[in-house]
């Protein structure tokens, strides 16, 4: 069979026509319609066996070849030959090379769903893959012949042991002579084996199955149905609609794409036939890992204009256009396609009478490699998109060279991209596709309300152009120990920017900081004073635009030995989960040194003992200089802020510990873990100092200390009060419906207050007050605490909902006047639900974060005639000290801060119910204080965040120390947060309504705590109902073993532990019991609560695990 072949005219291309799905209803028709229109146009260029020539097949041939294979293959792939259409996948694994595309065409036309295999799996990996599928036949090279009958004996033995036939069936594939088929006739049975009848059914039938790359996990397998396959090869098609002020940028027939990309990747597939919808052909290279030199030979022998390159080719180009100068090449090209998946990003190299299309995909291209292309005329086209839905966001050219890696959303997604706020002080922000999206599949969607949350992290650049930077994903973010979260992959980028640096990895998870673990270029020969220098001076940029907890310390930076080596995938990104395990002992001993204090980075001198405790001056003037390095700040601004807050001047937690183990070396003195943080600022740090090596300083003298100023603030504010507020009169009016401001909306308990507020019929709006600037990002803020917690997300979309961004030390909130009078009209419950919990903090670093807020909003709420009802969550800590009574009764307690726990936590919550006491009993003014006790998970979904003092214990000490300390007679009084907030709102509607007597608040509080207590014992036994194995131990022997364990995600809390777990005989804890009699007459949800059980513990744990 001979066709003379036809080249295209070079002129600009016209606009290439989109092809409806619904006309074609499959996409192996639109190829064949393909097929009649570029009939004798060249479709594939690709090397023959031993031959370095490339050789030309036309469209026609292609289809003919590729016919006459499938009527062929039929007679052992009998299950849809001849059209009976049941879609059994057909499984394929080999490399990437022109027959695998022929082969991909010819199960098409058989009507089998095809299902691409990366040979890179393990043979695990394949036989789930092909267990998913519910694939029955595996078709292979003869190269992975071994791996597939591993793979098909697996599946078949596991459906064996389940009572089972044997299902799937493993063939091999002989190389195809493709020069010998092209003179073998059309077969004679063509046209009934190959049914080229479809219908509109066939739209949603699977034609496709690729899978993830699963490096972390067993790949995750992804359905492409026909039409949504169609859509997916005609991104650019559609998008070139709207190109015409750009024309050389777009594709057609006469252009030829450089493919590297594998076929069985998403990315090479959607590549391929990208271009030969396009009328485009193809170059199929012979090697599966093709270098610069390969691409020179192809572009030499082949008519190429555009090329699909990854990032580490771009790498390597680089490199080789270094060394040779060799631009002019490449220059010519129309395109040189780099592609990653969204982990995809894909760049264009453009010369001024013709452009490079690159697009990359897996790892992002270096920042570095992508300004030496641009700086050499070298257009980057940024292409963003993912196995579930292929390209999402592409650059279109209009931007300037400068952000070549910036890309916006492809015409046929932008109004399903919705973008909520990640972080937003860095304006991060993370891409949701809505549900209707029509290249997205429906069973990928994994939000309730049909959204599919890609986890894909971006920043807008430049701000407001609609232009997005790809910044790495949420799976990859590290959520440390306070619950900070660091994004790794932009720090990572800087630190491969040094010439020194082949591959780099930034951890933390769960870790009080961060680390960097690095690995050198093969040919460097500076010494190792010079290595450590550079190094360092590539972390240090990384810290420039990193937020203050991500920082790297110095000494947090581990440079691998010319031996060692950091896994890589085969995209040649760093394998993190590998990492762990390979360095966990390096990365062990990183952290312990750390914490303990012991690393050489200390750089305190061996005679600074005793120089510092000569005099006070030297003692502060050691401080200030340390304190000023530790910041990063001139000692000059410390010096003159000695009385100022640390944390005012950019001190943090991780910096705290670092820190603290400076002055403990320094010192040769044993300092408890909050001392900075109840000394705060360099006067009060040597003050403290000075009295605790003269031992004239004790524990008791300083809780006392502590307690006057917690008396003295609470005076204040009374006084205040007298002055500020009338008295109240209350004119009974029925109301239609209440209209709610709360605060903490976004916390655990205020999302479920939220949500119960929403479904209340005698509430019309609700008005939650966010911190943050914008309405955008306060209700994306509502938006993520709602799906974090398994919450219905699109109850947000209801009217009675609207997020207010605010600021209590703002005027007006930072509303405008307007809004603010407004809302005072219009409000008439408010409840103040959000509060920092930090168990370190001073009462007066609480004073200034939330009492001073809380005494602003009381005057929002005030009126002189019908006052809004204002509500509070307090906590049993307020009254936890209070003399041994067993029964706590549902009052407030004298005035006397003893009687709260001795953190600013606590004395805080005290002062606020002495202020709402106050107003209500001498003002009538209705304040009211629901009295929380501790709170667990739901009851649904088991959501409880991990950070909190008992899923540290119990996951600190159940799960990982395999210890858990006995607290005897202690009860357990936790109520599940759903049920909380369902007596919460029961007693604020109730509380307001006309048959409510307004004395009965007087004196009140209501207790929010579970009436049905359990012993701690009773909690041990879920604990191991659920799986773990621990022994129960001596509270005292279980703090000195976790004080030997400072990676433990429990360390953190050590000292709370250490002052309030009982230690030792004498030091027994009294169980007290908060009456709930007064509550449950008002609310019936708290006699309904359950105990926490096997079952309630069961759901917290796999939460825990599965949200680490």
């Amino acid at each position: 069979m001979t066709t003379s072949i036809q080249h295209s005219s070079s002129s600009s291309p016209s606009l290439p026509q989109f092809h409806e799905p619904s006309h074609y209803h499959a996409f192996i028709n639109l190829f064949r319609h393909l097929v009649t229109q570029y009939e004798t146009h060249a479709c594939i260029y690709y090397q023959g066996n031993r031959s370095t020539s490339f050789h030309c097949l036309t469209f026609g041939q292609v289809d003919h070849i590729s016919t006459n294979l499938a009527c062929h293959w039929a007679s052992f792939l009998p299950a849809n030959g001849g059209g009976h259409n049941n879609h059994t996948p057909v499984g394929f694994l080999a490399d990437h090379s022109v027959d695998y595309f022929i082969c991909f065409l010819a199960i098409l036309k058989l009507r089998m769903p095809f299902l691409a295999l990366s040979p890179r799996n393990s043979n695990v990996a394949i036989a789930h893959l092909l267990e998913k599928s519910r694939a029955r036949f595996l078709l292979s090279s003869k190269k992975y012949d071994l791996k597939a009958t591993e793979a098909c004996d697996l599946v078949n033995k596991e459906q064996c042991n389940d009572g089972n036939t044997l299902i799937i069936s493993h063939q091999l594939f002989s190389p195809l002579d493709l020069e010998e088929l092209l003179e073998d006739p059309l077969h004679r049975d063509a046209s009934s084996i190959v049914n080229a009848r479809f219908t509109k059914e066939d739209e949603d039938m699977p034609v496709l199955y690729t899978h993830s790359s699963g490096t972390t996990s067993f790949p995750k397998l992804v359905a492409h149905t026909n039409q949504r396959f169609m859509l997916m090869t005609q991104t650019f098609a559609h998008d070139f609609q709207n190109m015409q002020q750009q024309p050389k940028f777009i594709l057609g027939a006469s252009d030829v794409c450089l493919n590297t990309f594998p076929m069985f990747h998403i990315a090479g597939i959607e590549q391929t036939l990208s271009a030969m919808v396009h009328g485009s052909a193809c170059v199929f290279l012979s090697q599966p890992l093709a270098q610069s030199t390969d691409l020179v030979l192809a572009m030499k022998q082949c008519p190429v204009t555009y090329a699909a390159l990854p990032p580490l080719m771009l790498d390597d180009l680089a490199v080789y256009l270094k060394n040779t100068a060799n631009y002019e090449l490449f220059q010519r090209l129309k395109y040189i396609t780099q592609v990653s998946l969204i982990n995809s990003v894909a760049g264009c190299c453009m010369a001024d009478d013709a452009y490079v299309y690159d697009r990359f995909a897996g790892a992002p291209l270096r920042p570095n490699v992508g300004d030496f292309l641009v700086a050499h005329d070298i257009r980057l086209q940024s292409v963003v998109g993912c196995t579930e839905i292929g390209i999402s966001l592409w650059n279109d050219f209009n931007e300037p060279r400068a952000f070549w890696n910036a890309c916006r959303p492809s015409d046929l997604i932008a109004e399903y991209c919705s973008w909520e706020p990640f972080d937003e002080l860095l304006e991060v922000y993370h891409l949701v596709i809505k549900a209707g999206c029509p290249k997205m599949s429906p069973c990928i969607a994994n939000r309730v309300n049909g959204d599919f949350a890609t986890n894909d992290l971006f920043m807008e650049d430049p701000p407001g152009s609609g232009y997005w930077c790809h910044l790495g994903r949420i799976d990859d973010t590290l959520v440390m120990e306070n619950g900070e979260k660091t994004n790794p992959t932009p720090m990572e980028q800087v630190i491969r920017v040094s010439p020194v640096v082949k591959h780099c990895i930034v951890i933390g998870q769960n870790r009080p900081c961060t680390g960097a673990l690095v690995e050198l270029k093969d040919d460097v020969v500076l010494s190792h004073k010079d290595i450590k220098g550079q190094v360092h001076a590539a972390v240090a940029a990384a810290n420039k635009d990193a937020p203050d907890h991500s920082h790297i310390l110095p000494h947090m930076v581990y440079i691998l030995a010319v031996h060692e080596h950091l896994p890589l995938d085969a995209k040649g990104n760093v394998v993190r989960k590998e990492t762990m395990k390979q360095f966990k002992n390096v990365i062990e001993n990183m952290y312990d040194e750390f914490m303990q204090g012991t690393t050489s980075a200390l750089n305190v001198s061996k005679n600074s003992d005793t120089i510092i405790l000569s005099n006070d001056q030297q003692l502060e003037s050691f401080l200030c200089n340390e304190v000023a390095s530790v910041l990063g700040k001139e000692p000059s601004l410390i010096t003159t802020n000695k009385s100022r807050s640390l944390f005012d001047l950019g001190l943090n937690s991780l910096l705290v510990i670092h820190l603290r183990n400076i002055i403990t070396k320094a010192l040769k003195l044993s300092i408890p873990n909050n001392f900075i943080y109840e000394n705060p600022s360099i006067q009060a740090l040597v003050h403290a100092l000075r009295r605790r090596r003269k031992d004239d300083q004790s524990f008791t003298t300083t809780m006392e200390q502590h307690y006057k100023e917690t008396q003295t603030l609470l005076e204040s504010y009374l006084e205040r009060a007298k002055r500020d507020f009338q008295k109240c009169i209350a004119v009974h009016q029925q109301h239609h419906g209440h209209v709610v401001l709360l605060t903490g909306a976004t916390g655990s308990l205020g999302s479920f207050m939220l949500c119960d507020l929403i479904q209340s019929s005698r509430v019309t709006k609700i008005y939650c007050s966010v911190r943050t600037t914008t309405k955008a990002e306060a209700i994306n803020r509502i938006r993520q605490s709602f799906y974090d917690r398994m919450l219905d997300v699109s109850s947000l979309d209801h009217v009675k909902v609207e997020a207010l961004p605010t600021d209590f030390n703002a005027t007006y909130f930072g509303w405008g006047k307007e809004t603010y009078s407004r809302l005072r009209q219009e409000v008439t419950m408010v409840q103040a639900c959000g509060w920092l919990v930090d168990f370190n903090q001073t009462i007066t670093h609480f004073d200034k974060e939330c009492i001073q807020g809380l005494y602003k909003l009381l005057k929002f709420a005030h009126h002189p005639i019908n006052p809004m009802y204002v509500h509070t969550i307090s906590s049993i800590s307020a009254t936890a000290a209070a003399p041994r009574h067993r029964f706590m009764p549902e009052v407030f307690p004298p005035q006397d801060p003893h009687v709260a726990l001795p953190i600013g936590y606590a004395q805080s919550k005290y002062i606020v119910e002495h202020l709402f006491d106050y107003l209500t009993r001498e003002k009538h003014f209705p304040c009211i204080v629901e009295r929380v006790g501790q709170l667990c998970g739901d009851t649904i979904h088991g959501s409880w965040s991990k950070n909190e003092q008992y899923p540290l214990m119990i996951m600190g000490g159940g799960d990982k120390l395999h210890r858990m300390p006995d607290l005897k007679d202690t009860m357990i009084n936790w109520l599940p947060v759903d049920y909380a907030s369902a007596a919460i709102v029961d007693i604020m509607l109730k509380t307001s309504s006309v048959s409510f007597i307004p004395e009965d608040l007087v004196g009140r509080v209501f207790h929010i705590v579970n009436p049905n207590r359990v012993s701690w014992s009773h909690v041990l036994k879920a604990m191991h109902g659920c799986g773990m194995d621990f022994q129960v131990v001596d509270p005292k022997e279980w703090i000195t073993t976790l004080q030997n364990h400072q990676t433990n995600p429990a360390y953190r809390l050590l000292s709370f532990y250490q002052s309030f777990l009982p230690q030792g005989e004498n030091d027994a804890r009294h169980t007290q019991i908060w009456e709930t009699k007064h509550t449950a007459r008002l609310t019936k949800m708290l006699a309904k609560a359950p105990v926490l059980d096997t079952n309630l513990m069961s759901k917290y744990y796999q939460f825990w695990k599965s949200h680490p």
